[in-house]
């Protein structure tokens, strides 16, 4: 079976006996069983404490580090001596954060359809509050992105070669060449960035619908909770969503200062060197929170398994 980082794990806890059978069991053998089983339970909890705090500790770091990156290259645009290196940085960049939204979006779905089928299970609590986590950083990469959308075009910048000395022209007309080339470039990559988000208002409007008939359908309290948390979270985006397409379509483009080759080069260096650190961090991030929805699983068996006690 595939590997999934954020897939929830079904334990079996061998080593206790079964409901069942613990009726024949001697009320010195309960007790003795039942504190093995409360060792046990205070044993993950602690594992599942340090798991949370290098969570948090890990993520902060990478949270930095991205930071910085996403920053550094927003200040930055491409003159007609670096090319093209800092347009296909950004738009890499871009690439990364649209792919990494994506991926968040899909453990975030997977675990809220978890919390649909048990609403009232003793780690439905922490599942929710993993699900914000994720939730959480979409929007963090989403605002990453415009950001770095807002600092791709510079309208302002391109100019018509004006007539002059056959030196001046030729000069003219190559950074007329250039500025376009970029401005071409930029108002492709906006587009996309655009039509996302605004397909994402549309997804979110069906989501919230499907949600609705399915809360009429619906007696359990419990679920019915839920369910309302998820359409009233739906409508939040969708306003937030509109709110950041109008932002894209009509917000003015940040200050970007024109950078040399040699800057280029040095920034298409450094940000391949971190991206690599970033890159053995984020397996790191994955293999902990990977372990702490196991801790999680756990902890809920030992409880189910005290409470039949």
């Amino acid at each position: 079976m595939k590997s999934n980082v954020f897939y929830l794990f079904a334990l079996t806890l061998t080593g206790f006996v079964s409901h069942a059978s613990a009726e024949k069991t001697p009320p010195a053998a309960q007790d003795s069983m039942s504190a093995l089983i409360v060792e046990h339970l205070t044993l993950r909890e602690a594992r599942r404490d340090e798991l949370e705090l290098s969570i948090i500790d890990l993520d902060a770091r990478i949270e930095k580090r991205v930071t910085s990156l996403i920053n550094m290259l927003s200040r930055m645009k491409d003159s007609k001596e670096s090319g093209v290196k800092i347009m296909s940085l950004k738009e890499s960049a871009i690439e990364g954060l649209t792919r990494n939204m994506r991926k968040l979006k899909t453990e975030s779905a997977n675990i809220e359809r978890t919390i649909y089928q048990a609403p009232n299970n003793e780690n439905s609590k922490d599942l929710q509050r993993i699900q914000k986590y994720f939730d959480d950083k979409i929007e963090t990469r989403l605002d990453q992105l415009i950001q770095l959308t807002l600092t791709l075009s510079d309208k302002a910048a391109i100019s018509k070669p004006k007539s002059g000395p056959k030196e001046y022209r030729r000069d003219a007309i190559a950074n007329y060449k250039h500025d376009k080339q970029q401005q071409n470039r930029a108002t492709k990559a906006e587009q996309e960035v655009i039509n996302g988000v605004l397909a994402s208002v549309d997804r979110l409007k069906v989501e919230a619908e499907t949600l609705r008939q399915r809360l009429a359908t619906i007696t359990e309290p419990e679920l019915r909770s839920v369910l309302r948390q998820s359409i009233d979270h739906c409508e939040d985006l969708i306003t937030k969503r509109e709110e950041q397409a109008y932002q894209l379509i009509t917000g003015d483009r940040a200050f970007v200062n024109p950078t040399s080759r040699k800057e280029a080069v040095t920034v298409e260096k450094m940000i391949k060197d971190v991206s690599e650190d970033l890159k053995n961090d984020f397996t790191r991030l994955q293999i902990s929170i990977q372990e702490y929805l196991k801790e999680i699983e756990a902890i809920s068996a030992l409880k189910d398994n005290l409470a039949r006690r």
